[in-house]
């Protein structure tokens, strides 16, 4: 679904990441405890589901 939604933007596809790590950075998020109800983290305050698809990004714990 948000890999759709950030096409709506047109990024380049070099600039997002691959399925498999999303899903990794994805599934470590989930156990953080700085992750909110609404997805987004209360450390840096992004939206992780878009963030976990750009490839440049970084968990502000260096967790992925």
């Amino acid at each position: 679904m948000w890999l759709d939604d950030l096409k709506l933007y047109d990024i380049p596809q070099h600039f997002l990441t691959t399925k498999e790590k999303k899903e990794f950075r994805k599934a470590i998020c989930q156990t953080c405890e700085d992750l909110t109800a609404i997805n987004t983290c209360a450390n840096c305050h992004c939206v992780m589901p878009a963030k976990w698809w750009l490839e440049a990004a970084e968990c502000p714990k260096q967790k992925w």
